[in-house]
């Protein structure tokens, strides 16, 4: 089945294939740990238990939302 990027809802696998320079493990750690940060900001959703990835997750991602990584503050 072909994938299409203007879709609005992605799977965790959807998105992670279509953005190589995102793993599996890296989005699974953002959602674990900034969970609440994420629903508010519209860039997951789910269906059901089905966490779905939105666009607004790239905004997140390139906004700084991902700077602070394991409690160390990244300012560069």
């Amino acid at each position: 089945m072909a994938q299409h990027t203007d879709q609005p809802f992605h799977t965790k696998k959807a998105y992670v294939e279509s953005r190589p320079a995102v793993s599996h493990g890296s989005l699974n750690w953002i959602i674990f740990h900034l969970r609440k940060e994420l629903e508010d900001a519209g860039a997951i959703t789910y269906l059901g238990s089905k966490i779905l990835v939105t666009p607004r997750m790239d905004d997140f991602i390139l906004s700084g939302g991902t700077k602070i990584i394991g409690g160390l503050k990244n300012d560069k």
